[in-house]
């Protein structure tokens, strides 16, 4: 065991170290900032960090993570519906526990960016059989937008890396059985890609999703191609590979078939409301490698709907490898074929159609509404994931171009020049660089915070997007707060919050009531509040919103700026629920 690894570090050190400078240059400049600075400026990555810790905060303390009373209090979240990603979790502690946050988040990140580069390195080495192609495919399918964006900001979609591995045994075992190998090494194999395929499961249930669709696509295709589904071998090994899984997951699926919110949780409209069909080609003029964008926009910076951001683009270079390797799907092998049709169809179910007139939505519709009252869309939610399953197939049929041109080549210093141009093309038309980031340490508040009596807080102004930075802030003070964020919020939840009259009233920049009866509902929710044990409110002045626009609670919130004040800085305002219970919601003439 020692010799075969030692053989594989020597084999594989180059194309590792390359995968790493690679990803310096791809996530510039956020990677000299670690230890400050998050990825990107969507929320996720606030929520991931909370998320991180609040699992190894009920671990130390014995509490149950899949219920947290730390949102939505005073009655708390059940959190079943989001599991942990469990195999990062112990990289994550470790280097929280010697560094703490941000550079945990970001170091555990960055390991599995790497590991996801290195197993689609060795999956296109069983391809291709050469390194080159094979290193070219690992970084495009790592370090291409969508891959690298998600990994970064949300890796409960984004942390494919074990997808490769598992992809690698899968593959493999089918050839077996198509070369008809003796049964026992082929069923060893097949316990294995069942194995590495529960890791995918493991690290969240959208990732084990994206790997059943890969996995499945590639199955019906060569099952039909070579007509395994003839053979006794092949349905033992899928029986072995299914009951591997079955057995392996039981524990991480038992919470979501005893949780009584996963049917609401699964029964979800698809969203549609991405770029209608005839936008799907768009030219920027800054970016030239980047004009045809296949799905949709993927820039945060680009100031479009959220609903058009996050999505990845194909690149002029990585359209014309893909050819390439359609190119050797027709000529040399048809097996390739299958790729190309996965890749066709995952990318089809990732677009939508709006049809409006005059900001009138006539129809909405995406291909990815005909799995509507599956699992399979319950579970993605959202028709822009299936880019995420696309990129794989996109990513290996990449590698099939150039492992094609790569048989015209005698790779003298003009070709290989050429070849090394064509690469770092290929890179650059699919990437967000440089990376934006934003500053994230301790807001001086906490420590305010900490000092003062014990209670739960209400930060304002609430919202999702905003519960986000909130949750992770949660970490510093560790006081329960009045919302928070899932992407499933079961049934209720918002019921307490609704039940308050004051919340109505915070956000009016005019309350429509007369003076008592505005006071009268003041006091009780304040009483209310503090019956159910919040202490303080913590009004945020600048806030991050999910279009990227800042505001200003002072004029929103008019109505809190003559109420005392228990502390405020540039950030925050922070009242005391004790001491507003006392007084004046609107104040009379006289005051």
């Amino acid at each position: 065991m020692t010799s075969f690894l030692m053989t594989r570090v020597k084999r594989d050190s180059v194309p590792l170290l390359l995968f790493v400078l690679v990803f310096v240059v791809m996530s510039y400049p956020l990677v000299f900032q670690l230890d400050t600075m998050v990825p990107f400026l969507n929320g996720d990555t606030y929520h991931a960090i909370w998320h991180n810790w609040w699992v190894w905060e009920a671990f130390s303390n014995g509490q149950d993570f899949n219920f947290t009373p730390l949102l939505f209090a005073p009655n708390g979240l059940d959190y079943s519906l989001l599991p942990p990603r469990y195999l990062a979790l112990p990289i994550w502690i470790v280097l929280y526990e010697v560094f703490g946050e941000p550079i945990a988040y970001n170091l555990s990140i960055v390991i599995e960016i790497i590991l996801k580069a290195y197993g689609m390195y060795l999956f296109g080495l069983y391809l291709f059989k050469e390194r080159i192609p094979a290193w070219v495919m690992g970084a495009f399918y790592a370090f291409g937008v969508i891959s690298l964006q998600m990994a970064l900001q949300q890796p409960y979609s984004g942390s494919t890396g074990w997808i490769p591995f598992f992809m690698l045994a899968y593959v493999y075992g089918f050839d077996l059985i198509h070369q008809k190998v003796p049964t026992k090494r082929m069923l060893w194999m097949m316990v294995l890609a069942g194995f590495l395929f529960t890791l995918s499961m493991y690290m969240n249930l959208k990732i084990g999703i994206f790997a059943m669709l890969i996995g499945g696509g590639y199955v019906l295709y060569v099952m039909v191609y070579r007509q395994l589904w003839r053979l006794k071998q092949f349905w033992q090994g899928m029986i072995v590979f299914t009951a591997t899984v079955l057995i392996i997951s039981s524990p991480l699926l038992y919470p979501f078939f005893v949780s009584g919110s996963l049917e609401d949780a699964v029964d979800i409209e698809a969203r549609v409301q991405l770029l209608d069909v005839m936008t799907y080609v768009q030219h920027r003029l800054d970016r030239p490698l980047m004009y045809t964008r296949m799905i949709g926009a993927m820039n945060d910076d680009l100031g479009w709907p959220i609903e058009f951001q996050r999505m990845p683009t194909v690149g002029v270079v990585s359209i014309a490898f893909a050819f390439m390797g359609l190119l050797y799907a027709v000529r040399k092998d048809r097996l390739v074929l299958g790729w190309v049709l996965m890749g066709l169809v995952f990318w089809v179910f990732s677009l939508g159609s709006t049809i409006q007139i005059d900001g009138t939505i006539l129809s909405e519709w995406a291909p990815a509404s005909l799995l509507q009252d599956t699992i399979i869309l319950g579970v993605l939610r959202n028709t822009q994931r299936f880019a995420l399953v696309f990129w794989f197939p996109f990513a290996v049929l990449i590698g099939y171009g150039l492992h094609y041109r790569l048989a015209n080549l005698t790779l003298n210093r003009n070709q290989l020049v050429l070849l090394t141009v064509s690469v770092v093309m290929l890179l650059y038309g699919t990437s967000v660089f440089p990376i934006p980031y934003r500053v994230h340490v301790e807001p001086e508040y906490t420590k305010v915070l900490n000092d003062l009596p014990s209670g739960s807080v209400v930060n304002l102004p609430l919202g999702r997007s905003e519960s986000k930075y909130y949750m992770s802030i949660q970490r510093y003070h560790g006081r329960p707060m009045i919302e928070g964020m899932i992407a499933r919020t079961p049934d209720g939840t918002y019921d307490y919050i609704d039940s308050l009259a004051a919340i109505d009233m915070w956000g009016a920049s005019s309350v429509n009531m007369e003076a008592d009866e505005a006071n009268d509902a003041w006091r009780d929710s304040m009483q209310q509040l503090l019956d159910d044990g919040f202490r303080y409110i913590v009004l945020h002045k600048y806030v991050w919103a999910s279009h990227g626009d800042r505001f200003t609670p002072d004029i929103y919130f008019r109505p809190l700026n003559h109420l005392p004040i228990e502390y405020e800085d540039n950030d925050v305002r922070l009242y005391d629920i004790q001491v507003l219970l006392n007084q004046p919601f609107i104040q009379s003439d006289s005051e």
